[in-house]
């Protein structure tokens, strides 16, 4: 409870602090940081009605004080400034919920009669400029001061030049033949306020430019099946075909392609389970590679060759464990004792009698003073004395060797992988459990050889994954026809694409066909490479 009235007296001081403040801020004309300050009194004390009252008048205070400021502003032919103090002026007269004095609403109707004509003036004038979109932004600023105005003039005046700027967009990007980058800006920059009637023969006029595209890009294409994959998507798109999200695996590149692996293995050494690990392995990386097709013609051959190796020993040595014991003994430790001891003395002493009256003596008396004395007494004590234990501790030694090879037949080529990792470790341990002197059991940590091969199967098949992606980058990513065409360069961009999208040519010929980016093109058509 003391707590609680330390508390609540706190608030009230701090309460009382920031009136002061306020007030003095008021008497200064700091109308913003007074009404400020109120706020915080009034959330810490929501009934305080000095605070309610005064914020009252800070806020009337900061209305009139800007609408002086929207006079002076048009005054001055600053209007667009005089726009954005009058929507604060209403900003401020919603949120805090004023009851709008008659002669201040007056005051703000005629300055906003002198503000429309320069709203108009500034949004046709962004219009003529061909900057719809900034014409726009700036007519949803200030909407809200023309409430009572009739905007929809205004607003189908924006709409008419956005489309003429959409429109005048697809229709530069058309000339360019970029149908395919006119139907991504189409899709992005369409508006439901634009006539669909329009949007239809903009739309109509965009496929009509692909399919004479298509017609384009066919020249050339005989025998060139990956290429075909791409310009199928491509013309389908246009032609309005259905077709699936992915033809990465279309049979029109099967015949080029091969299916699963026949894999041999000749794994020594390497425990049974481990090497049916292993030609799993090698069956799903072959199958995520770019050299495969469910539906592949070709047959590809897989000679898995390798070994694993284990050699162990141990070697015996003597060691010593230190400890401590404490042995006790008999000490004699001088202790200290008191007594009392008498001794004579005399004491000044009356006495009253009735024949001779008060007498007074010395009398002699026994008294007791304290006498401190030693005397030796036993104590057992402890002291430490170091011991040892000898004992047979043992090091063990291992290494471990394992190489993989495998042999991809690849039609005419033949891709060479090899992988080989070694351990060599060795770890101390011995079985002595005495517990009494701090000698426990170490036991032997060291590698078993099971989860270190299924380790490195994995490892080996991740590089035989990345050397497979990287002999079909070798073959189909660095063409060397100086004079190539079209449907050359595009063969070899979607052949090279089923590994990878990092190489310059790629982007190049992408940026070159269409300007944009091979994943952009692929969102619009579909996918073509792997």
């Amino acid at each position: 409870m003391k707590l609680f009235l330390l508390f609540l007296s706190g608030l009230l001081v701090s309460c009382s602090l920031t009136k002061m403040k306020a007030n003095k801020l008021m008497e200064k004309g700091y109308y913003d940081e007074a009404r400020a300050l109120y706020v915080q009194v009034l959330e810490d004390d929501p009934g305080d009605e000095e605070a309610i009252v005064k914020k009252k008048i800070a806020e009337r205070k900061i209305i009139n004080r800007d609408l002086i400021k929207i006079r002076d502003q048009i005054g001055s032919g600053s209007f667009k400034d005089a726009l954005y103090t009058s929507k604060i002026v209403l900003r401020n007269i919603n949120n805090w919920k004023i009851e709008t004095d008659p002669n201040a609403a007056r005051f703000l109707n005629v300055r906003r009669k002198k503000l429309f004509p320069y709203f108009r003036k500034h949004i046709l004038f962004q219009l003529n400029d061909s900057k719809p979109k900034v014409a726009e932004s700036f007519f949803k600023d200030y909407k809200v001061l023309f409430w009572d105005f009739n905007l929809a003039d205004l607003s189908n005046k924006i709409i008419q030049g956005l489309y003429s700027s959409f429109k005048k967009r697809i229709k530069t990007i058309l000339s360019k033949n970029y149908p395919l980058k006119a139907e991504l800006f189409y899709k992005r920059e369409s508006d439901i306020r634009f006539e669909s009637s329009e949007l239809n023969r903009l739309k109509n006029k965009i496929m009509q430019v692909g399919r004479k595209k298509c017609k384009k890009l066919r020249r050339n294409s005989g025998k060139k099946n990956f290429y075909g994959l791409f310009l199928k998507n491509y013309c389908d798109h246009f032609a309005g075909a259905q077709r699936s999200v992915s033809s990465v695996n279309s049979p029109l590149i099967a015949k080029d392609l091969f299916s699963s692996p026949e894999i041999k293995a000749n794994l020594k050494g390497i425990p049974f389970e481990i090497s049916k690990e292993i030609e799993e392995y090698m069956n799903d990386i072959f199958k995520k590679s770019p050299w495969y097709h469910p539906d592949g013609m070709k047959k590809v051959k897989v000679s898995l060759t390798g070994f694993f190796k284990k050699s162990t020993r141990i070697q015996s040595f003597n060691k010593t464990h230190s400890y401590t014991v404490s042995i006790p003994y008999t000490a004699m430790v001088p202790e200290f004792r008191t007594r009392q001891v008498p001794y004579s003395t005399t004491q000044y002493t009356c006495s009253y009698n009735y024949d001779y009256g008060q007498t007074c003596a010395n009398i002699p008396v026994t008294k007791y003073r304290t006498e401190f004395y030693t005397v030796n007494v036993p104590v057992t004590k402890y002291r430490k004395e170091r011991r040892f234990f000898p004992y047979i501790s043992k090091r063990y030694y291992q290494s471990f060797l394992m190489t993989l090879n495998a042999s991809f037949k690849l039609g005419k080529d033949s891709e060479d992988l090899n992988y080989s990792n070694s351990l060599s470790e060795s770890d101390e341990f011995h079985d002595q459990s005495l517990p009494k002197i701090r000698l426990y059991r170490d036991p032997l940590e060291i590698s078993e050889p099971l989860p270190w091969l299924k380790v490195n199967s994995k490892t080996a098949s991740n590089k035989f994954f990345n050397s497979l992606k990287t002999s079909w980058e070798r073959k189909y990513c660095f063409p060397k026809e100086k004079k190539r065409s079209i449907a050359s360069i595009g063969e070899a961009v979607v052949r090279c694409s089923r590994s990878s999208s990092s190489h310059s040519f790629i982007d190049d010929w992408h940026r070159q066909l269409f300007n944009l980016k091979k994943d952009q093109v692929e969102s619009m058509i579909g996918r073509y490479s792997k």
